[in-house]
């Protein structure tokens, strides 16, 4: 299934969806999207065939009242979601998932400012699948609410989680991480930002990683401030026997106990 939108779309409903039992699924759109309706998606794009890639583009701004871009493979296809303009949303940004047993990628890259309500920045997540996640983010993040990540890349393979972020994230409820990646395998885990992330909400880490085997590679170029109890500027928990290295050049404060 290919969708292709050049327009400005306005609607109560979903701005665009895009689902397929069989195949990929391929959404383009280089208007702005505006899906105020409660609970609605600005781009829901999801395939439910055996490796059915999803892949989403989209340059234009979107304002959703729940998630900005939504691409899910529940057959364990690979995930692909580019993101060039500004999303605000009512829940997620970004949400990106594949599911199920499979070999397919997740990639998320965002170029746009993300500012949701309640919920995560970027979401990538990979389940019970041999894919790697991959999250760049050059636009500032900004969420609001209990556990509204900035950035959340996770995978429970052995393939690699990797987070590249440039622009600035700045979290305002409690759990509520500047950057989480985690491996619930032996992938390895990197994570390289060089912005400023700001917490406020308690136990609201600044930067978090952790893989169950594999290396665990930190590198902090920004300066990183958390206001809340149990909020650590950059906190690294790892359970195999990988190597673990953090280097931080910006300045750590953290104002909670």
């Amino acid at each position: 299934m290919t969708v292709t939108s050049t327009g400005n779309i306005t609607a109560t409903g979903l701005g665009i969806t895009a689902q397929a039992d069989g195949g990929a699924v391929t959404v383009t759109s280089t208007g702005n999207i505006a899906a105020t309706g409660t609970n609605e998606d600005g781009i829901l794009s999801v395939s439910g065939a055996v490796a059915g890639a999803v892949t989403v583009s989209s340059t234009g701004n979107i304002n959703a009242a729940s998630v900005g871009i939504e691409g899910q493979s529940f057959g364990g296809g690979a995930v692909t979601v580019t993101s060039t303009g500004d999303i605000t949303a009512g829940a997620l940004g970004i949400f990106a998932r594949t599911e199920f047993s499979g070999s397919g990628d997740i990639t998320v890259t965002s170029t746009g400012n993300i500012t949701t309500a309640g919920g995560f920045g970027i979401y990538a997540t990979s389940t019970n699948n041999l894919g790697a996640v991959t999250v760049t983010s050059t636009g500032n993040i900004a969420t609001n609410g209990s556990l509204g990540f900035g950035i959340f890349a996770h995978n429970n393979s052995n393939a690699a989680v990797t987070v590249t972020s440039t622009g600035n994230i700045a979290t305002a409820g409690d759990n509520a991480f500047g950057i989480m990646a985690g491996s619930g395998g032996l992938g390895a885990v990197t994570v390289a930002s060089t912005g400023n992330i700001a917490t406020t909400g308690s136990g609201a880490i600044g930067i978090f990683a952790s893989p169950s085997g594999g290396s665990v590679a930190v590198t902090s170029a920004g300066n990183i401030t958390t206001g809340g109890d149990n909020a650590a500027g950059i906190l690294v928990i790892s359970n195999g026997n990988g190597a673990v290295a953090v280097t931080s050049s910006g300045n750590i404060a953290t104002a909670g106990r």
